[in-house]
């Protein structure tokens, strides 16, 4: 089990029994994580694993908007990201986007 997996899933219990009681489609609209966080790719890692496990569609935000939040950019902290071909938070996402087998 990943590190974010369990804390995740007792924040979305209350959402996840909705959308079982209800046979509900549930769409989560925007998820994302700081460029500079310390575990960030795991954390992105995680949230799409659940949200694919619990058949849930989500977008993430937010592509190209701020440089904080985008997968394209890199640094230490806001002041200094600067452009990345690759880094783990867009494998983490790349990775989420592919077709589940």
């Amino acid at each position: 089990m990943s590190i974010y997996k369990d804390y995740l899933r007792g924040v979305l219990k209350p959402v996840r029994e909705f959308q079982l009681k209800h046979n509900a489609r549930i769409y989560v609209g925007e998820f994302s994580a700081v460029a500079w966080a310390p575990g960030a790719d795991k954390y992105l890692e995680d949230c799409i694993a659940l949200f694919e496990e619990y058949g849930w569609d989500w977008t993430y935000h937010a592509f190209r908007e701020w440089k904080g939040w985008s997968v394209e950019h890199e640094g230490p902290d806001a002041e200094h990201l600067v452009p990345s071909a690759d880094n783990p938070r867009k494998r983490a996402l790349l990775k989420g986007m592919r077709p589940q087998d």
